[in-house]
C-alpha cells in the first residue's frame, strides 16, 4: 500500500514538473478555451482514438485542465524558440529517432499546449501533433517504464480537449480526426461539429458545423493548415470551391452556417522523404514511417505501396534496392508500431542504379 501511495505522489510531482507548474499554482485565464473532453466523441478504434488508447494503458486516467505557467508570455516563447524548437524531432522528442521518446514528448506536449492557449499560433499544434502521432503512442506501446507510459497516457487524454477550441470569434479545428462534438458555452455558444475522415491514413476531410439550438449560426471557423501539408489545400463548401484567408497557420472562414452545410478539405498524405542528418525520413501526413533492421549496404531506389497491416489496417510501404543483384525488400511501418530495438528511422538517400 505504501509503495502504491509513493508511486502516485511521484507521478503527480513529475506531471506537475513537466507541465511547468508548482503544486498549488493558479491557472491564468486563457482567451482560447479548450473543449471539455466529455463533449468530444472519438469514432475510430485505433491510435487516433486518444481517449480509448489512454484508458487501455491506465484505466484510472482522466483529463486534467491544460495548465498555464505563471511566467510572462515572452519568456515562454523565448524558451521555445531557443531551447525546445531547435532540438525538436519529427515525433515530438529530441535528437535521435530510434530510442523511446516518451518523457521528451510529454514535456513538449505541455509546453506547446500552454503556448497555443496563450497565442493561438498553429505552430504549437503542429508540435503537439508530432507527439500524438509519434512519441506518445510509441511510449505507451513499448516503454518498459510504467511512469513513462502513465505520463504519456495522461498527455494523450488531455489532448482530447484540444481537438476543438473556441474563443470570442468562433471555433478552432486543430486536428483532423473522426470525431463528433457538441460544444456549449453558457448562452453564447452552442455548436455541433461532425467530422468524418480517415486521417491520417487518407487525406479527405468532411466537416459539418451547425447550431445546436436550431438558431442561425454566424461564426468564424479556423482550420489548421498542418506543417506537413506540402501545398495549400483546396477547400469546398457545398461543392463550391471557397477562398479563405490564412492567419497564424489557420484557414479562416466567417459565414452563416446552415444545418446541412458541408465543408471538404483534401490533404496529400502520400509518403514523402524529408532530409535529416545522415539520410532521409519518410512521413505520410503527420506519421513517420520506419524500417526494421535495415542492412547498412541497402541502397533504396523505389518506394511502393504494400499490403496494409493485418491487425491495424494501417498502410505500409516497401522499398526495393538500387542494386540489381539485391532482390530484398524493406518494409516501412508507422513509427509507433516498430520495436525500438530494431527501429531504423533514418534511411540512406535514394540512389539510381
Amino acid at each position: 500500500m505504501c509503495i502504491y501511495i509513493i508511486r502516485r505522489v511521484v507521478f503527480i510531482l513529475m506531471l506537475c514538473f513537466l507541465r511547468g507548474l508548482h503544486v498549488g499554482a493558479q491557472m491564468l485565464p486563457a482567451p482560447i478555451m479548450p473543449v471539455r473532453s466529455d463533449s468530444v466523441v472519438f469514432l475510430n478504434r485505433d491510435v487516433t482514438n486518444w481517449q480509448l488508447l489512454s484508458l487501455m494503458v491506465d484505466r484510472d486516467v482522466s483529463p486534467s485542465p491544460i495548465a498555464l505557467p505563471q511566467r510572462p508570455l515572452d519568456t515562454l516563447i523565448k524558451h521555445w524558440q531557443e531551447a525546445t524548437a531547435p532540438r525538436l524531432n519529427l515525433v515530438g522528442g529530441f535528437g535521435d529517432l530510434r530510442p523511446i521518446q516518451g518523457y521528451a514528448a510529454v514535456a513538449t506536449f505541455y509546453e506547446a499546449a500552454a503556448l497555443w492557449l496563450r497565442t493561438g499560433s498553429a505552430e504549437y499544434i503542429d508540435a503537439l501533433e508530432r507527439t500524438l502521432m509519434g512519441g506518445l503512442p510509441d511510449a505507451m506501446f513499448h516503454s518498459p517504464d510504467a511512469m513513462e507510459r502513465a505520463l504519456a497516457a495522461q498527455a494523450m487524454i488531455d489532448a482530447s480537449q484540444l481537438v476543438y477550441a473556441t474563443d470570442s470569434a468562433g471555433l478552432y479545428v486543430n486536428f483532423y480526426l473522426n470525431t463528433f462534438a457538441h460544444i456549449v458555452r453558457g448562452d453564447t455558444t452552442d455548436i455541433i461539429v461532425d467530422q468524418s475522415t480517415a486521417m491520417p491514413w487518407q487525406g479527405m476531410v468532411k466537416l459539418r458545423v451547425q447550431s445546436g439550438n436550431h438558431r442561425t449560426l454566424v461564426t468564424t471557423l479556423r482550420l489548421r493548415l498542418p506543417e506537413w501539408a506540402d501545398e495549400r489545400p483546396t477547400l469546398f463548401i457545398n461543392g463550391h470551391e471557397t477562398d479563405y484567408n490564412v492567419q497564424q497557420g489557420y484557414a479562416v472562414i466567417r459565414r452563416q452556417w446552415m444545418r446541412y452545410d458541408e465543408l471538404y478539405l483534401v490533404f496529400n498524405t502520400l509518403p514523402r522523404p524529408i532530409d535529416v542528418a545522415g539520410g532521409q525520413v519518410f512521413r505520410c501526413g503527420p506519421v513517420v514511417y520506419c524500417a526494421q533492421e535495415i542492412k547498412s549496404t541497402f541502397k533504396p531506389h523505389i518506394l511502393s505501396a504494400a499490403a496494409p497491416d493485418e491487425q491495424t489496417g494501417h498502410p505500409r510501404y516497401s522499398l526495393s534496392s538500387a542494386n540489381p543483384s539485391d532482390s530484398s525488400q524493406v518494409m516501412l511501418c508507422p513509427y509507433f508500431e516498430v520495436e525500438p530495438s530494431s527501429r531504423t528511422a533514418v534511411l540512406p538517400y535514394f540512389t539510381t542504379p
